[in-house]
């Protein structure tokens, strides 16, 4: 008997060790303070793989501060990447030329990973495989992001943008949370259909946030749980809070408010 209540068995228990796991879990960081971001991965860490410091947010951050920060996730064995939209900020400021800087800057800083998105500055297919290229050149793994934040994209766009990235060497597709959104709901129809038409163990879907028009806390809930019946307790999830993180692992292994596999909470 292991921890508080080992003789209670778990449905589906995903084993805390990151590695041979299924189902990624991805953190956002919006501006924490350390200490209560090394308090959250005391808790539940074990249940995190990797943290985005939110949006252009890393350009704020004194250089002690953001190093910190870093050092605190890579000695806590996570990966660690700032959010696209400040790459998109660095392209609208400074044109393409800047992206080369942008990716040594990243990597010096010991960033493990860059997210290439085009929520407002929109990327062709050949400008994206440039990126992709220039990041893994740099030592950085690559996360592509798909989907718009303010305009849907629809499911055949979406698979297919997610293929171009696969094929162009991004180690993981990052799914715009606001493309499941629908009337103020889930939208378990497009779910559907790109979880049935991609390999999701390269996916993660991100979970829609407050700056989400009609992304409620109930809708988010309910987009977690539907995640989790279509694709499995391993899926691939993002932009997940610390203090989500239990929460979170609860509803993976069926100790949370759906109950255990096939009951209803």
């Amino acid at each position: 008997m292991a921890g508080p209540f080992g003789f209670i068995d778990v449905a589906a228990m995903r084993p805390r060790a990151r590695e041979g796991r299924a189902g990624l879990t991805m953190v956002v960081d919006g501006g924490i303070p350390l200490a209560r971001m090394r308090d959250g991965l005391e808790l539940a860490g074990d249940f995190a793989d990797i943290v985005k410091v939110k949006v252009g947010s890393a350009r704020l951050y004194t250089g002690a501060a953001l190093a910190a920060k870093v050092a605190l996730c890579r000695e806590s064995g996570l990966g660690i990447f700032p959010g696209g939209q400040f790459l998109e900020y660095a392209l609208h400021m400074h044109g393409v030329a800047v992206a080369a800087d942008y990716f040594a800057e990243t990597a010096r800083l010991g960033f493990t990973a860059v997210e290439i998105s085009d929520n407002v500055v929109r990327l062709s297919d050949a400008e994206r495989l440039v990126l992709i290229g220039q990041a893994r050149a740099a030592g950085l793994a690559v996360y592509s992001e798909v989907g718009a934040k303010h305009e849907a994209t629809g499911s055949v766009e979406l698979i297919r943008q997610a293929q171009v990235s696969l094929d162009a060497g991004a180690d993981l597709v990052l799914v715009e949370a606001a493309e499941f959104v629908a009337g103020g709901a889930a939208d378990a129809a497009m779910i559907a259909e790109v979880t049935a038409a991609l390999d999701m163990a390269r996916v993660m879907i991100e979970l829609p946030g407050p700056w989400i028009p009609g992304a409620t806390p109930d809708v988010i809930e309910d987009m977690k749980k539907a995640l989790i019946r279509a694709v499995g307790p391993g899926v691939n999830l993002g932009n997940v809070a610390f203090d989500d993180l239990l929460d979170l692992e609860c509803a993976r292994v069926g100790l949370g408010t759906e109950g255990p596999p096939g009951m209803r909470g």
